[in-house]
């Protein structure tokens, strides 16, 4: 990528000499705009060979370990939430995967490993002394704190152990293990609004409040799923695609279907009316959880639940 775009260089020299300014003003957004999405690329590139020349597998299969329990942070956290301060459980291997968050080190022989899963964080402690009981040796170790970075998911093998802080925390025992690597930089803040919307995954990533607000969600439909049933409601699923939309008054999208394209077919605007043939058909209670598709304006709320007893 970085090659092609070197042809293009005499002519912007050329062009932007011209004395039509929107002529200069395309060519410098087209050659920006290449030049950052070949910059990106090129980064990419050059992490992948980094970790290939070190002969580090980029998405290793997934390997479960006999003897090794293997752990969901949530889980790690509420079981050895018992120990006592400055113990280390000697007589269970364990593992937790999770996304590095953060690094830290206290000299060149201990390094601090934050990772998050499921929304909980779990700390790994990797510490020269320990990791040298596994043949270990101080090179590998300053190669390691090198090659890991925050984005990576890792995969920490050691004891449970709880700082003399009271940190539920993984003492590894061998080097952690590199699961997925980040191939561009993580930002640490992601502030601004239109940069949020068009990178949702990285929004979710760096920021608290969405995780937080899908989370409850996810727990406010499980509740209402859960009383709804508890009341002998039987859940349906009514169709999505209509010839008609019907049940409210609304402007629906409209579509086609590759087999019939000359028949037209709405998104519905309502559950209302199959929910109703439902009752007619003998079902005394029903109810649905799905959206619904109004071709207006924009709302922050809608109609997500409707009932029908």
């Amino acid at each position: 990528m970085s090659t092609s775009l070197q042809c293009f260089r005499p002519l912007l020299r050329t062009r932007l000499r011209s004395p039509n300014p929107k002529t200069s003003i395309a060519y410098l957004r087209f050659y920006s705009a290449t030049e950052a999405f070949a910059s990106k690329e090129i980064a990419e590139l050059d992490q992948s060979s980094k970790l290939t020349d070190a002969k580090i597998e980029l998405y290793p299969r997934l390997r479960h370990h006999d003897g090794i329990e293997e752990f969901r942070a949530a889980h790690f956290l509420k079981t050895f939430q018992q120990l006592t301060n400055g113990d280390t459980l000697e007589e269970r291997d364990v593992s937790v995967n999770g996304r590095v968050t953060s690094l830290r080190s206290s000299g060149a022989k201990l390094l601090f490993i934050d990772v998050i899963q499921g929304g909980q964080k779990v700390q790994g402690l990797c510490d020269l002394a320990r990791l040298s009981q596994a043949g270990i040796n101080e090179s590998e170790f300053r190669r390691f704190t090198h090659q890991i970075k925050r984005g990576d998911i890792y995969r920490i093998k050691g004891l449970a152990h709880k700082t003399a802080r009271g940190q539920v925390s993984v003492l590894a025992t061998q080097l952690p293990e590199l699961l997925s690597p980040c191939l561009h930089d993580l930002p640490t803040r992601l502030e601004d609004r239109q940069s949020r919307i068009r990178n949702r995954h990285i929004d979710l990533l760096v920021n608290k409040q969405p995780t937080e607000t899908l989370h409850l969600r996810s727990q406010l439909i499980k509740h209402l799923r859960q009383l709804l049933e508890d009341e002998e409601f039987t859940e349906v699923q009514t169709p999505v695609l209509a010839s008609n939309a019907e049940g409210a008054i609304a402007r629906p999208f409209q579509t086609a279907a590759a087999e019939f394209p000359d028949r037209h077919i709405a998104l519905r605007i309502a559950p209302e009316l199959w929910l109703k043939r439902l009752i007619i058909g003998g079902f005394d209670r029903v109810f649905e959880i799905g959206p619904c598709f109004r071709n207006e304006g924009m709302a922050l709320w809608g109609d997500i639940l409707k009932p029908r007893d």
